[in-house]
């Protein structure tokens, strides 16, 4: 019995190529993620500490911006960056190498697959990753519970006040369900928008704004990713809401609250996914072809 099936599925590529090429995919989105991290780790903390906390959005996002700069190595060492960090460099990743792999194994009559095929394990790994980051940050930088240690008190006023401050830790709240479902269909909404609406939308950029059609879809990346976030922002402060507001079973007093910090909140996701899914793709795009030309593997 031949395998005449298996004939084309390696295609031009050796397994040492392949192996290079993948070396590339993860060098490409290892360094195109950490150019990102930065600032997306400081929009998405000052938006957890505006919900929250009530801290002005603005005011905070200079503060955590500076932070690069002012103490670097306690930023770029903190657990929050380093979240970032494997969310986006294990989503370019998982594109990179999605592509890598249909280009050396599928069959040319089925490469009409290649962007549903790629848009699928993008979504697959992203959007749990999503959550968990999301979650993450709701445990770090949003309301915690308070648990005392020693119920007894003074019996003056002042010293009861100390005895409780003094028994009382404040430690991080399970995730309900309800709040990693509200953060899932978030990402459903932008995932959905950037690989499904985004190619779609290239197609339609008049020659008069890009003139080839990398450049469109260039453009398109930048711009699709922050008009997802009409639809989307509702569902992330949702979220919030609810890991903040466990008590309150209101739904109008929930759209309330929400409503009220939409505009803002919706600029602040708008203006961060351009660097994550817009700046960040475009960079591991065109350091995974640079990187391939150099080493005299350009596919």
């Amino acid at each position: 019995m031949t395998n005449d099936s298996e004939a084309p599925l390696l295609g031009a590529q050796s397994k040492e190529s392949l192996h290079r090429h993948l070396l590339v995919d993860l060098a490409a989105a290892a360094t195109a993620a950490a150019s990102i991290s930065p600032i997306i780790t400081a929009a998405d903390r000052a938006v957890v500490e505006n919900v929250s906390t009530g801290r002005p959005l603005i005011r905070t996002l200079a503060k955590h911006l500076l932070c690069p700069f002012t103490n670097p190595r306690r930023f770029f060492a903190s657990r929050p960056v380093f979240v970032v960090w494997t969310l986006y460099a294990t989503t370019y990743f998982t594109a990179n190498t999605s592509e890598t792999l249909i280009d050396g194994f599928l069959h040319p009559e089925h490469k009409a697959l290649t962007g549903f095929l790629i848009s699928s394990a993008v979504f697959v790994v992203n959007t749990p990753l999503g959550v968990w980051k999301d979650v993450k940050f709701a445990q770090y930088f949003g309301n915690r519970i308070t648990t005392s240690s020693d119920p007894k008190t003074s019996k003056s006023g002042s010293s009861a006040v100390t005895a409780a401050a003094a028994g009382r830790a404040l430690v991080p709240r399970g995730t309900p369900l309800s709040v990693s479902a509200a953060f899932l269909a978030r990402d459903i909404i932008t995932v959905f928008g950037i690989f499904a609406i985004a190619p779609h939308v290239s197609a339609i950029i008049p020659d008069s704004i890009a003139h080839t059609a990398q450049a469109k879809a260039d453009v398109a990346q930048l711009i699709v990713p922050a008009a997802t976030q009409i639809v989307a922002t509702p569902a992330h402060l949702l979220g919030l809401d609810l890991y903040n507001r466990p008590e309150t079973t209101g739904l109008l007093d929930r759209i309330g609250g929400a409503r009220r910090k939409l505009l803002s909140t919706m600029t602040m996701r708008a203006a961060r996914l351009i660097p994550a899914w817009g700046v960040g793709i475009i960079l591991n795009n065109h350091l995974r072809a640079t990187y391939r030309e150099e080493n005299g593997h350009g596919t």
